[in-house]
């Protein structure tokens, strides 16, 4: 592929993702939507992730699983056949979230600040700080540092004061591609979903005190390209 123009991070001192890390973050973010919701949330959050592994592994799923921290303990096991827990909570979160709302939108945004505060404390940010390229290390750093990071990630400038931010092989990937088949990315305004996108625009906010938001642009090849701007 072509990385012109693309400032691109050192690769992470690890091969894989801690998927275990991962599967933390999100059910975190997902405790925060579950206060939203009530036990309606959490019953299809667990149905549509047991319902997305048994079509990746041909598998009958467990019973009695009934909370967020049970599902958390069952796919950080090394019982299941699937090396991305991570995308059968993606694409359940986002399922649900069209069950219960008929698209994307409110849920995703708390999701997004549920995960932020596993990631960052906010108390620790002494003060805030523009320089857009800084910003974008820490959250790197961040990420690096939980070992949630994907290999190649890099960015490219706009002259407009946007940055595009490209992810090479996603770890949410085939959770994506399979809610954007089945329709269920858009957003109010028709845009598309990227809850890549909504965490790293959070995170902004956190580091520089400005509100910010995304716009996907390119999606599956197998990388991923979306522009963050402030608004």
């Amino acid at each position: 592929m072509d990385l012109h123009g693309f400032t691109m991070f050192e690769k992470p001192p690890y091969e894989k993702i801690d998927k275990k890390a991962l599967v933390d973050i999100m059910i975190k973010g997902m405790k925060d939507q579950e206060k939203m919701y009530g036990p309606v949330f959490t019953a299809k959050i667990i149905k549509n992730s047991l319902e997305f592994l048994a079509q990746k592994t041909g598998e009958p799923q467990p019973q009695g699983i009934k909370d967020l921290d049970q599902l958390e303990n069952y796919l950080s096991s090394e019982t299941i056949k699937y090396d991305k827990p991570i995308c059968a909570l993606s694409y359940a979160q986002i399922k649900t979230e069209n069950e219960l709302q008929g698209q994307t939108g409110a849920g995703t945004f708390l999701q997004a600040i549920g995960v932020t505060k596993k990631m960052v404390d906010i108390s620790t940010i002494k003060e805030r700080n523009i320089d857009l390229e800084q910003s974008l290390s820490m959250f790197r750093n961040t990420i690096v540092g939980l070992k949630v990071a994907p290999a190649e990630m890099g960015y490219r400038k706009k002259g407009d004061g946007s940055v595009e931010i490209l992810f090479i092989d996603c770890p949410t990937r085939e959770a994506c591609e399979k809610a954007f088949v089945e329709g269920l990315l858009k957003r109010p305004d028709g845009r598309l979903r990227c809850s890549t996108g909504a965490v790293t625009c959070r995170f902004l906010k956190i580091l520089t005190g400005f509100d910010w938001d995304y716009e996907r642009e390119e999606s599956y090849k197998p990388h991923c390209i979306f522009k963050c701007y402030m608004i």
